[in-house]
């Protein structure tokens, strides 16, 4: 049975960002969103990191905004994949810190133990080769709360929507019933958050994937 694990996120403040924007255009940028990471552990097999590639910049009443393509999910090592969204300072700024010389075992202490303190409720996700070789997915809300799974199946869909996150995850698990593969499952249910929120999700994204 596939569980899934809705996490609620909130805006991003990207402090070069928001001074490129502040450069270029004649409003004030209020706020800054990253829209959907999807990573998903299948026992035995695979792990999967997916997100969509959108970045909404915007004043507050919503009239004027631009549009940014990025990533927002990595590889620390062969065997280690990571994504965030949330404050992409301080995702940056973690993901400097991890070393790829440190067990999975140590990479999560550090995340738990981070001393800069984020502008924004954040999200880490960490998945990848565990330190006896088991697959593993490590979910990690700055606002509290975490999940750790070892060598069973898993779902952690982040959104700043959470209706739309809710959404998601029903959909997953009815492809998941309908037996799509994990790709497939994650590509389809991306492209349904960009058909329900088309301003903030692009049907565009980035996946990594490790096997057992």
């Amino acid at each position: 049975m596939v569980k899934v694990l809705i996490l609620d996120l909130e805006k991003i403040k990207s402090q070069k960002t928001i001074n490129n924007a502040i450069k270029t255009t004649s409003y004030e940028i209020i706020k800054t969103s990253m829209s959907i990471v999807i990573a998903t552990l299948v026992q035995n097999k695979e792990i999967n990191i997916f997100a969509d590639r959108r970045m909404i910049e915007e004043e507050m009443s919503g009239s004027h905004y631009k549009i940014h393509e990025i990533q927002k999910i990595y590889k620390l090592s062969d065997t280690i994949l990571f994504g965030m969204t949330g404050d992409a300072e301080w995702g940056i700024q973690l993901a400097n810190a991890l070393s790829i010389h440190e067990l999975p075992s140590q990479l999560i202490q550090n995340i738990r133990s981070f001393k800069i303190t984020p502008k924004d409720h954040s999200t880490f996700i960490l998945g990848g080769k565990y330190d006896d070789g088991d697959l593993f997915l490590f979910g990690y809300k700055t606002k509290g709360g975490e999940l750790f799974r070892k060598n069973e199946s898993e779902c952690i869909i982040a959104s700043p929507n959470l209706e739309l996150s809710n959404a998601c995850a029903d959909l997953y698990l009815h492809y998941k019933e309908m037996g799509y593969s994990e790709e497939q499952n994650c590509i389809e249910t991306i492209k349904f958050a960009a058909s329900q929120e088309p301003k903030y999700i692009s049907e565009d994204f980035n996946h990594f994937q490790i096997l057992y």
